[in-house]
């Protein structure tokens, strides 16, 4: 009993430092204000659901380091999606949270809702062959109880983000030792959402918003098309604030919103990071850069 209340009370410590990050950057970005807020309940629904369940962590020890090496990520090499997760009270959580941020989606998640306890909806069915099968489940289900097929993708995302962070999936074991040089991530294959300049030391780490990892990259390399070298790439920033930046190639014509951060890295959400800095996205897609990846926040 002490132990559990000991969890307890840490799990609420976290939650209430967590609320903190997200109310300081509503402070310091209040141009970002509507999507952050949008964000909390759901972000804080994954946070919770993270924490109180209990997901069997896939046996790194069978990942091939020869076919890592050559780009192909964990989730495509051992199983991270499994039959018997808790895939319905996952989605109805989420679907809740959901409506709370979102309010315009609440029809389509309603009906979402009830075509998870009519058995319209099989969840498991789009992890099957993840990630090709969530482009089909997508378009399955939206169909089957006739919604916009946005709403499910942006649970679809929701879920995964859940079920990959409950996983643990720590790559570090993996990274060492072999050389992962990709722009895309090392646990789940999708590019990153936002950069993270470590100033003291001049690292550029990329976090995936996907699954949550986080990874070092090449500062010369852009991490879509590893075009290499200073001609056509540059860093916009605005409001004579260059410490929040865009990086951008030219070659690809993508970007993606950089923080140059001079604490530790672990003092910050970088989901929220990425969200703040929502006005750099509508900056650079306006002159014509397109994200490295797109997701509910990021695309105007």
């Amino acid at each position: 009993m002490v132990r559990i209340k000991k969890k307890m009370k840490q799990d609420e410590e976290k939650m209430s430092a967590w609320e903190e990050v997200v109310d300081d950057a509503v402070e310091t970005h209040p141009h970002c204000r509507e999507i952050v807020n949008a964000f909390r309940p759901v972000v804080l629904a994954r946070k919770r659901l993270v924490g109180a369940l209990a997901f069997q962590n896939p046996d790194l020890s069978k990942i091939d380091k020869t076919k890592f090496e050559q780009g192909i990520p964990c989730v495509r090499q051992v199983p991270c999606f499994l039959p018997d997760d808790p895939w319905e009270d996952i989605a109805r959580a989420a679907i809740s949270a959901m409506e709370e941020g979102f309010p315009a989606l609440r029809e389509d998640l309603m009906k979402l809702d009830r075509g998870i306890r009519d058995r319209k909806i099989g969840f498991f069915e789009a992890y099957a062959a993840f990630p090709d099968s969530i482009e089909t489940a997508v378009s399955k289900w939206a169909a089957a109880v006739e919604i916009d097929p946005s709403a499910v993708a942006f649970l679809l995302r929701t879920v995964t983000r859940i079920v990959l962070e409950g996983r643990a999936i720590d790559p570090t074991g993996i990274l060492k030792g072999t050389d992962w040089s990709r722009g895309y991530c090392p646990v789940c294959g999708s590019y990153p959402t936002i950069a993270v300049i470590e100033e003291k030391i001049t690292r550029r780490w990329l976090h995936c918003s996907q699954c949550g990892c986080e990874w070092l990259f090449s500062r010369v390399l852009c991490p879509y098309c590893d075009h290499e070298g200073q001609d056509g790439m540059d860093y916009y920033y605005v409001e004579d604030n260059p410490r929040e930046t865009a990086f951008t190639c030219g070659r690809c014509k993508r970007y993606i919103v950089t923080l140059k951060q001079v604490g530790g890295l672990r003092d910050h959400d970088w989901d929220i990071s990425a969200m703040s800095l929502a006005h750099l996205d509508v900056l650079m897609q306006e002159k014509g850069f397109a994200p490295m990846t797109s997701c509910e926040w990021n695309v105007f």
